[in-house]
């Protein structure tokens, strides 16, 4: 016996809760920038007067830390690390990591309705590699037994 209207969607459900809560933050800000509320500031006491200070000169010398030695010359300029510039490229090249890997891991089980269950998709794809697959090895084998036949 099928139900009467459409499955109700969590994803769509939540989209217009968060519309609503953005809806009434909108008008209470608009209630709170109106200037005839009866919103009085606060006073802050004045401050005593100081003069401004010079700016301290800094020069760039050898550090106390240890290590440092390994680091940077005597002029205290950093010296090229080849090894970390090859872990910076390396992140580079990785990528982003996974945000949510919970949500990640439901979105592949399929535990959300509406959404399409990815186990499916991958064993279509899965049967799709193997059918191309064993269709190019076909044609490999049928190839090499018409050469090697001859000979």
């Amino acid at each position: 016996m099928a139900r009467a209207g459409k499955s109700k969607d969590p994803l769509q459900q939540r989209e217009r809760e968060l519309r609503r809560q953005l809806e009434q933050l909108e008008a209470d800000l608009k209630r709170l920038a109106d200037p005839a509320t009866d919103y009085t500031p606060v006073k802050e006491p004045p401050k005593a007067r100081t003069p401004p200070k010079a700016p301290a000169v800094t020069v760039p010398g050898p550090r106390s830390e240890p290590g440092h030695r390994e680091y940077f010359n005597e002029q205290g300029i950093r010296k090229f690390d080849l090894l970390g510039s090859f872990r910076q490229i390396g992140r580079l090249l990785s990528g982003p990591t996974g945000y949510n890997r919970q949500m990640v891991r439901m979105l592949a089980a399929g535990s959300i309705d509406g959404l399409p269950v990815l186990r499916r998709e991958r064993k279509k794809a899965l049967v799709r590699f193997l059918f191309l697959f064993s269709v190019l090895l076909a044609i490999l084998w049928g190839v090499g037994y018409s050469y090697f036949r001859d000979r």
